[in-house]
């Protein structure tokens, strides 16, 4: 009786696994268990903008690519920067890409392979000429945007840059809302890669024209893919090999001279 309302266990079978092997969105936050988990920073929804700009990047292709040549089911799930990295600390199946890779991180991760090289900067809206920033220390005078949980965010705490009622940090966590705030006068400057602000204007369907760099920061700019620190050595190693076979074929090499985004 109930079974006829039911369609063949075995199509079910088939959607289920060919929608993991993909890296659909069907699995919840941490469900993945024989597979792998890959995490995003940018969030559920977090995008305005009529398609999804960060998973219209390069970096979901190559990962899904990694991943299918390792053998191994995934599936996506996008979180708030601060939570992804919590995800990635904890579950022992997870990966997260794009990660900066800083000294500080070293040891905190397992590293699987290089995704994109890029520079950091801070931006002032570009009717905002009174900004001028020669050295880091005359940023200290104004209000700077970053997001929770980002290295950038670290940086300038280890610079002796602090949260204040008005000038200092202002730290949030959705990197778009950023530019809102920003335009609206509420910060003075934010932290984005060249990359990253293109993205975040995307994602806040705003110019990208109405911000411009102020002033580079020094912290050096390569995104990885990371693994949890908890991984077994034996996966860890199952895809470092599969990216490394990417990476030799020139298909890594042919995506980041591409001008697509890594995205996330």
């Amino acid at each position: 009786m109930a079974w006829k309302t039911f369609p063949c266990w075995g199509t079910v079978y088939v959607v289920l696994l060919g929608a993991l092997i993909a890296g659909g969105p069907i699995a919840r936050a941490g469900e993945v268990r024989a597979g792998v988990l890959v995490l995003t920073g940018g969030g559920p929804r977090s995008s305005q903008a009529p398609s999804d700009v960060r998973a219209a990047g390069y970096g979901r292709e190559l990962v899904s690519k990694v991943l299918q040549d390792a053998g191994l089911d995934f599936a996506f799930e996008p979180q708030p920067f601060a939570r992804a990295l919590k995800t990635l600390e904890t579950n022992p199946n997870a990966v997260l890409f794009p990660m900066l890779r800083t000294a500080e991180r070293e040891s905190k991760y397992q590293w699987i392979g290089l995704m994109a090289r890029r520079n950091y900067f801070l931006y002032r809206l570009e009717s905002r000429k009174d900004i001028v920033i020669q050295s880091l220390d005359d940023a200290r005078r104004y209000r700077i945007g970053v997001l929770r949980g980002d290295v950038r965010t670290d940086y300038l705490r280890s610079q002796g840059f602090t949260e204040g009622a008005d000038k200092g940090l202002e730290v949030v966590n959705v990197a778009f809302s950023l530019l809102k705030m920003q335009q609206v006068g509420r910060i003075d400057l934010i932290v984005f890669s060249d990359e990253g602000i293109k993205l975040a204007c995307e994602e806040a369907v705003v110019h990208c024209g109405d911000f411009a760099p102020a002033f580079r920061l020094d912290i050096a700019g390569n995104l990885w893919l990371a693994a949890s620190p908890q991984m077994l050595p034996e996966r860890v190693n199952t895809l470092r090999k599969a990216y490394q076979k990417q990476e030799d074929s020139g298909f890594v090499g042919k995506l980041m001279k591409s001008g697509r985004p890594v995205g996330g």
